[in-house]
């Protein structure tokens, strides 16, 4: 059986979610990955245009939620989803990304979830298992 992309994680107000990954490459490719199936079917986006991006941080949660609101950003500037990440965690708290997808098609992507921001609130990059764990809420 196949390990679910992310679970939900209830919260009263707002949306989160919870990733894991083997490695931290693959733990911030996952968290993408979720980003945009919690907004549209991930399976619906093709990997069309791509974008680069370097971000840095203080932490691993830091990062992750500059990660995830960059995301966010490319969405409400330029209509970009994406659907495929190639990912590198390090040196330090950096982050180097190459990300694939293409622009929201309101005729072919069903909308599910509007996210307005990432929050801090409960953002989480910690070591389980000999692997990586990531939670993260969105204001919606």
């Amino acid at each position: 059986m196949e390990t679910p992309l992310y679970e939900w994680i209830d919260h009263t107000a707002d949306v989160g979610f919870r990733v894991t990954g083997k490695t931290l490459d693959e733990l911030f490719q996952r968290a993408g990955a979720a980003f945009t199936d919690l907004m549209v079917d991930l399976s619906d986006v093709n990997p069309v245009e791509e974008r680069s991006l370097r971000l840095e941080g203080d932490s691993l949660d830091e990062l992750l939620v500059a990660w995830l609101s960059e995301l966010l950003y490319l969405f409400e500037t330029e209509g970009l989803l994406f659907s495929k990440f190639r990912v590198t965690v390090g040196p330090g708290v950096s982050l180097k990304a190459t990300l694939r997808g293409e622009r929201l098609d309101p005729e072919r992507h069903r909308w599910k979830l509007a996210v307005k921001a990432v929050t801090y609130h409960q953002a989480e990059v910690a070591p389980i298992n000999g692997g990586w764990r990531a939670q993260v809420i969105l204001d919606i």
